[in-house]
């Protein structure tokens, strides 16, 4: 465990589950050996939700205990956790909560320009406007990919960005679904050929386009019911704000998404049976 720097009066370590050498137990030794030294101490966790198996919520929960005013942690969760889960309870009586609804993008080129500057990182201008649309506001996921492309040790293209920082795939999947509904070819093909690209396999993104749809159609049929974006995510246990992003973004009329959540199953037969390619 290394302290990565200062944070006002705390000494200061990161770490983030999204890490492939992450641990829980290097989180613990983080809280443990830090409660065993004078002085501030600020431990900055970064947790994603795809990856929780990683980190239980007990363990979260044990942590979060011994917390004090010399050793401080930090969780900074990439979605807000279900209002029924234990560690959501947890936080709510226990914890101070800051919830960060949006991030100005142009914050967030600033700060991708000033981590550049502060690590010496040649890098071209068209990579940079890339890098801004690919951590899509993520100021956590920003620093990983940074990390990621320092170590090429020469000045970063664009190509490079392409390369080795992924897509932001769940934005991807809602402006597919976007275009499905808008029976916008041109850019349903194209998303399309996008996801070939990542080694998706065709009748596996029909599932997840499957259920992309159906999510619109639940949120769509309830904003019609006149139910707003709160009561819609406790209603679908869903985080507030996925809710507030589908009622702001894609609510549609709820029987043309039906339509086309109809139509999916003759696809899905159509490809089993060969009739259509990928090509």
């Amino acid at each position: 465990m290394n302290i990565v720097g200062r944070h006002g009066d705390f000494d200061l370590v990161k770490i983030d589950m999204a890490s492939k050498e992450f641990h829980i137990d290097r989180l613990e030794e983080a809280v443990m050996t830090f409660s065993l030294f004078g002085g501030n101490k600020l431990v900055v966790f970064s947790y994603r939700d795809k990856e929780q198996k990683k980190a239980p919520e007990t363990v979260l929960m044990q942590l979060l205990e011994r917390s004090s005013l010399e050793v401080r942690i930090l969780i900074i969760f990439d979605k807000k956790p279900l209002a029924k889960t234990k560690i959501k309870k947890f936080l709510d009586k226990h914890a101070q909560n800051h919830v960060l609804d949006t991030v100005d993008v142009g914050l967030v080129n600033q700060r991708i320009r000033d981590a550049i500057k502060s690590q010496n990182i040649q890098i071209q201008e068209a990579a940079i406007q890339l890098l801004v649309q690919r951590v899509e506001n993520d100021l956590v996921q920003l620093e990983s990919e940074l990390a990621k492309l320092s170590v090429l040790g020469r000045p970063i293209t664009k190509e490079d960005v392409n390369i080795l920082v992924s897509r932001p795939f769940e934005s991807e999947m809602f402006k597919l679904s976007n275009a499905i509904l808008d029976r916008n070819v041109t850019d349903a093909f194209a998303l399309y050929q996008d996801f070939l690209e990542l080694k998706m396999d065709p009748l596996s993104l029909i599932g997840l386009v499957a259920f992309s749809l159906r999510r619109i159609y639940q949120v769509s049929a309830l904003y019609e019911a006149h139910l707003m974006a709160n009561t819609i995510s406790e209603i679908l246990e869903i985080s507030s704000k996925q809710a507030t992003f589908l009622v702001r973004n894609q609510i549609r009329d709820s029987q043309s998404v039906r339509c086309c959540l109809i139509c999916l199953p003759k696809l899905t037969k159509t490809l089993n049976q060969g009739k259509l390619t990928n090509t």
